[in-house]
């Protein structure tokens, strides 16, 4: 569980560890405490009635409505406020979000990203392409608006903001149980409750020392999933960073761990012709 929420918040360049983990479905909250552990994350929210959130959020959604144009124009803020100007005219509601999809020149996929502004696109396209790739874009290079996206929305039928207590009214080890979910608050962890019924965890000291060491084939299997998911994440940041299609749209690349002494300890499943030279 821990690797896929690494996996998918680095896809899009984000540190886990920043972030409070949402626990939500009727088995979610038993394992939150144990997930945020492995993620390096110290806060959890569990709402009310946390089996029924998928349902719950469903009947709150806004009905949106989105418009698009597709420029393919070197990036001038200036020229594009008309076209963007039109796209916000054909809405019957209130406009409440803004999307624009960005490339340097020559490449082949671009970023997309909300602005208030079209003056603010240079700067937010260098901190989205600084953030999800790990570096600045290149000095000098041409940049080409692909495209703006406006969405309206009727407004969302919004529960009112919750409160938590002050103090923690729970200590962990202990076991919550509703009608719907199972809440299990680990030893190290303190609960505050909120006044709409949700609770808000909190880490207070590091996890307590595991007991009995897993059995070897138990510990072998533990590290084969770690070793699959950094070749694997290896993977997801080359094909992202790439400008070749052959890497970006074939998959044209191996990824690989080898130790010390070079010998391949695990590979991903990309394409192996590659392996050899490994």
């Amino acid at each position: 569980m821990a690797e896929a929420i690494r996996r998918i918040s680095l896809r899009e360049g984000r540190e886990p560890s920043e972030y409070t983990l949402v626990a939500f479905g009727g088995a979610g909250p038993q394992h939150a405490c144990a997930v945020a552990e492995k993620l390096g994350i110290g806060r959890i929210l569990v709402p009310r009635d946390a089996g029924l959130l998928s349902a719950f959020g469903l009947q709150c959604a806004r009905v949106e409505k989105i418009a698009e144009r597709q420029i393919l124009a070197p990036l001038d803020p200036e020229s594009h406020r008309e076209a963007l100007a039109a796209l916000e005219s054909v809405h019957p509601h209130p406009v409440v979000r803004r999307l624009a999809e960005i490339r340097l020149t020559g490449q082949d996929s671009p970023l997309a990203f909300d602005f208030e502004d079209l003056a603010d696109l240079p700067g937010l396209f260098h901190d989205r392409h600084t953030r999800l790739f790990g570096y600045a874009p290149p000095a000098g290079r041409a940049l080409e608006l692909v495209s703006l996206r406006v969405v309206s929305a009727l407004p969302g039928v919004f529960p009112p903001a919750e409160g938590f207590a002050a103090e923690a009214t729970l200590t962990g080890p202990h076991l919550v149980q509703d009608a719907f979910s199972t809440l299990v608050l680990a030893a190290g962890w303190q609960a505050r409750e909120g006044n709409r019924g949700s609770r808000l965890l909190e880490r207070v000291s590091a996890a307590p020392p595991a007991g009995a060491p897993p059995r070897e084939a138990v510990e072998m299997e533990l590290y084969r999933g770690r070793f699959a998911s950094l070749v694997e994440e290896m993977g997801v940041l080359l094909r992202r960073t790439a400008i070749s299609t052959n890497v970006k749209e074939r998959a044209d690349f191996s990824c690989a761990l080898l130790d010390a002494r070079g010998e391949l300890v695990m590979n991903a499943p990309h394409i192996p012709v590659h392996l050899g030279a490994l």
